[in-house]
């Protein structure tokens, strides 16, 4: 039986088989920037393998019972006998049945945890520390509860403990002053100690702080020396003071229905790796390195494979242990399930990881819509009573050519001039697109960009939007020109909503006289930047960007530019702050009225209806002279050839009624011009 062992799930940035990695110099360290503050989270959903409990309650037997507490009849009266508090601060533990006083108000409920409705402790630091009320202590913080003595039973050498509990959390993240202590002789010492907020980040804007989180953690060495003397401490100290002479980086902790209990003799859970490698991954394309396309247009579709990393926390050893996928559309309906091609033996607390706990099959979605993948794993015990396995769900969608990001629709916190620079900063996401525009060969064409502001940004803050190519120094900066750059503001109606910004090229028509707008034209087949640079005016306008933790993307997928120290990073030391921001490449809604864009630049000649809805399409060249017209199809056969004479901004028709529907493409050739045009004849 191995010691206390708490299953977490860090957060770090992604490692793949294949992934590409970077050193810890290209990630930022939050440490250093003082003054500054660390990404908000305004939305946060199920956290599903992101926190060291991952029990599923629709899954999930324990073992036997062996204590249990859920405050229903407060602390001095619990049935197990009497709760104390102690500590410099005692004042701010109570026992209580809705929540913190000041927020309640505001809609901000209890800790939403089974049986919260007959009351639950709470650390009450923003209400009720003696410091005055929503401020960072001064002097350090201390508030101590402890249980009775728990008899857990003589000989009682496998146990867990389990509660729910929630923070809400400010700005030092690196300290983790919450424990749970664990004595064996009655409580005269505490010589072992889990951290309970390992996992936590910043959440002080948390709009949805209602979400509870399960927590387990195996106390079995913890207990060996006296299981029937037990005492468990709930511990908030914060001795040491930070950079800013505070003592305190959280407003308040609560906890409920806590359980201790034998440890389950089967049971799997998903988690991450030490190196990096994340709970469960998604490779598009057969390549790790690629950028986990969470919104994907149907033009850009790519086949999508699954790996995972599987702990065996209970205590059977378990054989032939395989993960699963299945892939189901937004009504329910079961696509495919993928599964991986061989099975692993683990035994209590090994881990089988993503080098077997691969699919072997790949998927490919062929419609627009909302997929869900369901995470599960089997094993030879799988069907036995009892066992008990991790059940995890993210989802896919898929936009009618319209939309293509590496978010995956989740605002788990923004970033943003806060925390970057208040002018210049910037944020880039690496887009994948791996196929042309519907009738073209070549090409891809973008309209917009999406951004999605937090409410945390002001209106009269600005965004200089680039497209970059992948060759970047994160040291200096990316090495070419942009292909397109464009400065936008931004204003009231965007902030906590959504900018659009026109990518569109402008392209001179020689027939009409004026400018033209058209998708901008890119090469398939490649990964672009798309990048924001922000400027706040020196603070007073923030610009803050959604950004989605659900996926650890690889490294380079999303990339920060951190004005003060005038280079790019990664992401955090510390966590996925900054992993996926909501920068979203928009496509023409027509990509075929694009055919052409490169060579319609100039005013030299024009091309027009284009797609040919009729008989005929129309030719205007600048210049006098004699030209022979070839139509080429796609497989290089010459289909239609012709010798015009024009005047100089003449029009010429060409009759392609002969022809059938399809790509074509037109050769210029004569006195003043030769060019290459592509012509689609619907």
């Amino acid at each position: 039986m191995k010691g206390a062992t708490a299953l977490f799930v860090g957060l770090v940035m992604g490692f793949t088989a294949t992934a590409q990695t970077q050193t810890n110099s290209d990630k930022k360290d939050p440490s250093t920037e003082l003054g500054k503050k660390e990404a908000y989270i305004e939305n946060n959903n199920l956290k599903k393998s992101t926190l060291p409990v991952v029990i599923n309650p629709n899954t999930s037997s324990k073992d036997a019972v062996l204590w249990s507490e859920d405050f229903a009849s407060g602390f001095a009266a619990s049935t197990n006998g009497a709760w104390t508090t102690s500590g410099v601060n005692a004042n701010f533990v109570e026992y209580d049945t809705d929540g913190p006083d000041n927020l309640i108000p505001n809609g901000w409920g209890p800790l939403p945890s089974p049986t919260a409705g007959n009351g639950f402790a709470i650390f009450d630091f923003y209400d009720r520390f003696p410091d005055a009320p929503g401020t960072f202590a001064s002097t350090p913080a201390e508030a101590k509860l402890t249980s009775p003595v728990i008899n857990l039973g003589a000989g009682t050498t496998d146990a867990q403990i389990d509660l729910y509990m929630q923070l809400y959390n400010c700005c030092h993240a690196t300290e983790k002053n919450m424990t749970i202590d664990i004595s064996t002789d009655g409580g005269l010492t505490f010589p072992n100690s889990i951290v309970a907020n390992a996992d936590f980040g910043r959440n002080d804007r948390h709009w949805n702080l209602g979400l509870g989180y399960h927590f387990r953690w195996k106390i079995s060495n913890y207990i060996v020396a006296d299981p029937t003397n037990v005492v468990i401490r709930f511990n908030w100290t914060s001795t040491s003071p930070d950079a800013n002479a505070q003592y305190d980086n959280t407003y308040f902790w609560m906890i409920d229905d806590i359980t201790i209990s034998d440890v389950p003799d089967h049971s799997l859970e998903f988690t991450e790796l030490g190196s990096g490698a994340p709970a469960h991954d998604i490779i598009f394309d057969g390549d790790g390195a690629n950028s986990k396309m969470g919104i994907m247009a149907l033009g850009q579709a790519t086949s999508i494979g699954m790996d995972a990393n599987i702990v065996n926390y209970g205590t059977v050893t378990q054989t032939n242990v395989k993960l699963q996928v299945n892939i189901e559309d937004d009504n329910g309906t079961n696509i495919t399930t993928l599964t991986s091609a061989t099975g692993g033996t683990i035994a209590e607390n090994d881990t089988l990881d993503f080098n077997t706990l691969f699919t072997s099959q790949t998927w490919t979605p062929t419609a627009a819509g909302s997929y869900n993948f369901i995470y599960s794993m089997t094993s030879d015990s799988s069907g036995v009573a009892g066992f008990e396995a991790q059940l995890d769900t993210f989802t896919l969608n898929v936009t009618n050519n319209t939309l293509h990001s590496i978010d995956w629709n989740a605002f788990s916190n923004n970033i943003g001039t806060e925390e970057l620079g208040d002018d210049g900063s910037g944020l880039a996401s690496r887009l994948y697109f791996p196929n042309p525009n519907v009738d073209t060969t070549d090409y891809i064409y973008l309209e917009n960009l999406d951004i999605r502001f937090s409410t945390q940004s002001d209106a009269g803050g600005e965004v200089l939007v680039e497209i970059q190519d992948t060759s970047i120094d994160l040291a200096t900066s990316f090495n070419n020109a942009p292909l397109f750059s464009g400065t936008f503001d931004v204003t009231t109606a965007m902030v906590g909503g959504t900018g659009t910004f026109d990518l569109r090229d402008s392209v001179w028509n020689a027939w009409l006289g004026e400018y033209e707008l058209f998708g901008r034209e890119l090469d398939a087949n490649n990964s672009y930047y798309m990048v924001a640079y922000l400027f706040s005016n020196g603070g007073a306008s923030p610009v803050q960007i959604a950004n989605d933790q659900t996926f650890t993307q690889p490294s380079l997928s999303g990339i920060m530019f951190n004005v003060d120290d005038n280079r790019w990073y990664v992401g955090y030391t510390t966590g996925l702050d900054m992993n996926a921001p909501w920068l979203r490449a928009r496509f023409a809604e027509n990509p075929d009225a694009n055919i052409g864009l490169e060579e319609a630049k100039s005013n030299e000649y024009n091309v027009y209806p284009n797609p040919v809805l009729g008989n005929d399409f129309s030719l205007q060249i600048a210049e006098e002279g004699n030209y022979t017209l070839e139509l080429v199809n796609l497989t290089g056969q010459l289909v239609q050839t012709s010798n015009i004479h024009t005047e100089r901004n003449e029009v010429k028709k060409v009759d392609v009624s002969s022809l059938a529907k399809g790509v074509y493409v037109l050769n210029i050739k004569g006195d003043n011009l030769t060019e290459s045009v592509k012509i689609t004849v619907k």
